[in-house]
């Protein structure tokens, strides 16, 4: 991979090191590698006939070894390949940085209106488990339990990042 790629720490982008050999084909020195996969939202590229992550290469390239877990981007930018913005993570641990789902119609993970009554209520997944911190008449009471949840619950990430859907 070393011969290969090239990658620029500070801006996360991943290039080409070489015109054209057996390993590529139609890959110009210098041009920056990947395309953009839909299912991901992230940039794969190809050696051997193989499919790579670009942010498992990158990996690769700064610490000297794959990945044996997931790679978890921090700030939730699928692009953003910065080696600070990167680090392995167990499913259940990536889950924990999620960003707001489309569905969702408050924009705050966890929190949820009922519109039955006109309260909201909060949750917090852990283990795959649903745990309800309670109704609450106000969104802001809501969030505010959905915050003291996460922080207690989720120890790889205790903190929500800002509003990114996914």
């Amino acid at each position: 991979m070393h011969e290969i790629f090239r990658y620029e720490p500070e801006t996360g982008k991943l290039f080409w090191k070489i015109r054209k050999s057996g390993i590529l084909q139609n890959r110009g020195e210098n041009r920056e590698a990947g395309n953009f996969c839909n299912t991901h939202k992230c940039r794969k590229v190809m050696v051997n006939k193989k499919n790579y992550y670009v942010h498992r290469v990158v990996w690769f390239l700064h610490y000297g070894y794959w990945p044996t877990k997931q790679i978890d981007y921090i700030n939730g930018i699928p692009s953003d390949n910065r080696i600070c913005n990167l680090r392995e993570a167990s499913d259940a641990e990536n889950k924990q940085n999620l960003g707001v789902n489309k569905k969702n119609t408050t924009g705050q993970t966890g929190v949820c209106l009922d519109k039955r009554n006109g309260t909201y209520y909060a949750r917090i997944y852990n283990k795959r488990k649903k745990i309800y911190s309670g109704t609450f008449k106000t969104f802001e009471e809501a969030k505010q339990a959905y915050i003291d949840a996460k922080k207690h619950i989720h120890k790889f990430n205790p903190v929500q990042r800002s509003c990114i859907y996914i």
